[in-house]
């Protein structure tokens, strides 16, 4: 990792920042590492106190293109740029000497966006600001240039995303939830991949697929470092230190399909037709009776005679709202009411981490491709639909209520029976119990423990069928394979679709390729350095989806002559 360098107000109107003046907030404090492609920054040496350049920097929050939209030509997302030229940029605010250039993107700024991206507005959605606290950093571009050379005081700097106006990435969470930028309709993305057999599959499957994105930030710096004999020879520029730098607050596919909204409709019904013994019922309600006597058995006739008994098991599972599982650190959460699965990124391939913006996803190395360079763990879908099998029984069980009825218990003369009450107060011994023979309640000639011990019986009796129907018939399970099937066509399109790369870069020191955007040189000049926080590319659809968020670069770099 390089040492820090310094950018200096070389001239009136610049502020100072140094390079490690990120993050304020805890969850924050770790920023990837820099990338140096040269040696460390040495001290200034005279001989280069007359080397000039022509310096270039750009912050960019969007580029690349989306749906044969070309985002590079769209004037709203064009980004800043600072030009540190011989003869002087028009507008540059230094003159040949620097340049410095910042763009917050208010509401107007983004409505404007909308309104250029024609056919793919509403694509991308953004908020206004990232952050309430505008000490913090809103969502900006910046980009900053200067002449020198050989000062390790100043430097290069292209920004975007949540930085303050002066290029500081300083994105601090607060107490409230992990900020965000907004989100990308991949569900229309993908029915443009006509050709794509797992697309159409994960397509016809969801009624709607959004990545969700934090936060995020891309910064890209260039430290020109002096070389004596270099200088002397006028044979080539000083080397340069390069650093790039990204912040992501999080990731989160959230998909809506009909087949996870209807697991909660195919339990209700099936459970409210799960079979009760009727005879093991009314041999209960004789052991009960048994005190009474020779006319217990006539009793029970008489009651259960004229209609019969009728055991109805009710289901409500409106009440089942929260995200399941319950654990707030579980990578996969179902609101099956919703219809709906939330799938935190950075929880799934990098491990759960306390709430807040991700650690791992700021620690990541250049280029990194996540569902390829870090796979979904094989036993990940399991361990979320095992727990989500366990929780959604014991909801189930928590909400089932019964009621046993015969007869009527209501006007003179009445003779029935009524129990009823829901399957928890059933098997504490608690409920409604009303037992009538000719407008005479028997109830009161009953113990009271009989009474408990009848609703605790007749409790464990609808668990016990219940629990075999959906543990051991395999109910839950069985609704939950498509749940199942859903999730791996969403990460096989992932795997094989859809790239996302976290911290993209041109020319990136470990030597990977780079995403295609980044090849281009129409793109991406001889000398230039670029990060993107978070690159996003459709494989083999050329226009569909070609991404980049977060981007700054610097450079190319020229000595004046």
């Amino acid at each position: 990792m390089t040492a820090p360098s310094r950018v200096r107000p070389a001239e009136a109107g610049h502020s100072a920042f140094t390079r490690r003046s990120l993050v304020k907030g805890a969850a924050w404090a770790t920023p990837v590492a820099a990338f140096s492609l040269s040696a460390p920054a040495m001290a200034a040496s005279p001989l280069c106190a007359d080397l000039q350049y022509n310096s270039t920097s750009t912050g960019r929050l969007l580029s690349g293109s989306l749906l044969d939209v070309d985002l590079d030509n769209v004037v709203a997302v064009q980004g800043v740029t600072a030009l540190a030229t011989e003869p002087a940029a028009e507008g540059s605010t230094g003159g040949s000497v620097y340049d410095q250039s910042s763009n917050p993107l208010n509401a107007g700024v983004l409505n404007a966006i909308d309104l250029e991206l024609d056919g793919v507005a509403g694509l991308v959605s953004f908020l206004a600001a990232i952050l309430t606290d505008q000490n913090v950093g809103t969502l900006n571009q910046f980009a900053f240039a200067h002449e020198l050379a050989g000062d390790t005081e100043v430097a290069e700097v292209g920004a975007s995303g949540a930085v303050a106006d002066n290029g500081v990435i300083n994105l601090d969470e607060g107490a409230g939830a992990p900020p965000s930028l907004g989100s990308l309709d991949l569900r229309t993305v993908l029915e443009q991949l006509t050709g794509s057999e797992d697309a159409a599959t994960l397509v016809a499957a969801v009624a709607d697929l959004q990545l969700e994105v934090g936060a995020v930030a891309g910064r890209a710096e260039s430290d020109r470092v002096c070389d004596g004999a270099a200088a002397v020879a006028r044979m080539a520029a000083p080397e340069e230190v390069i650093t790039r730098e990204h912040l992501i607050a999080s990731l989160r596919l959230v998909v809506e399909s009909d087949t996870v909204g209807g697991v909660l409709t195919a339990l209700e019904e099936t459970v409210e037709a799960v079979p009760i013994s009727t005879e093991a019922i009314i041999s209960l309600l004789s052991a009960l009776l048994g005190p009474l006597g020779p006319v217990a058995d006539a009793l029970l006739g008489l009651i259960t005679g004229v209609t019969g008994l009728d055991v109805e098991i009710g289901l409500d599972l409106s009440q089942v709202t929260d995200p399941l599982p319950a654990d707030p650190g579980s990578a996969i959460h179902a609101e099956l009411g919703a219809g709906r699965l939330t799938v935190d990124v950075a929880s799934l391939l990098g491990g759960a981490y306390p709430g807040g913006p991700s650690d791992w996803l700021n620690s990541l190395a250049a280029k990194s491709r996540l569902f390829i360079d870090y796979p979904v763990p094989g036993d990940a879908v399991s361990n979320f639909l095992h727990d989500l099998t366990a929780e959604l029984i014991a909801k189930v069980k928590e909400l089932v209520t019964i009621r046993i009825s015969a007869g009527s218990v209501t006007g003179i003369g009445a003779t029935g029976l009524l129990i009823e009450g829901s399957l928890a107060d059933f098997l504490e011994g608690r409920g409604t119990v009303r037992l009538v023979a000719l407008g005479i309640d028997l109830v009161g000639e009953l113990a009271q423990a009989a009474v408990s011990g009848l609703l605790v019986s007749i409790g464990e009796l609808v668990d016990g069928a219940i629990d075999g129907l959906l543990n051991q018939d395999g109910l839950v399970p069985g609704l939950l394979d498509g749940v199942n099937s859903l999730l791996a066509s969403l990460f096989t399109v992932l795997e094989d679709v859809l790239q996302l790369t976290v911290n993209a870069q041109n020319a990136p020191e470990n030597g990977s390729n780079p995403p295609t955007y980044y090849q281009d040189p129409n793109n991406v000049e001889a000398g230039q350095y670029d990060v993107a926080a978070l690159h996003l590319q459709a494989v083999g659809a050329l226009n569909v989806l070609d991404l980049s968020i977060a981007r700054g670069s610097v450079g190319p770099n020229a000595l004046r002559a």
